[in-house]
């Protein structure tokens, strides 16, 4: 499941739709978007984050190559699913 997660990483809403919390202005659609990104961070990270944790680093370093081959990385650094404001 993990690595089908890293796999689609761009594909989730959460990503694809993060342009719209760029806008100043909350409009409907960004305070929607605001509220499914902090559901995934507090559901999907904070469950999957235990199991990255205690992971090999070759599993990582798998991850990260996945995560940099399947997915437009500039798209996903500007999501706030990386943390970034």
């Amino acid at each position: 499941m993990l690595t089908l997660l890293v796999a689609c990483f761009r594909q989730l809403d959460v990503v694809a739709g993060a342009s719209v919390l760029d806008t100043a202005t909350e409009t409907e659609e960004f305070i929607e978007m605001e509220h499914q990104t902090q559901g995934f961070l507090a559901s999907v990270v904070q469950s999957i984050l235990p199991t990255v944790v205690k992971a090999e680093l070759g599993v990582v370093s798998g991850l990260i190559g996945l995560l940099f081959h399947m997915n437009d990385i500039a798209l996903v650094v500007k999501s706030r699913v990386c943390g970034l404001p």
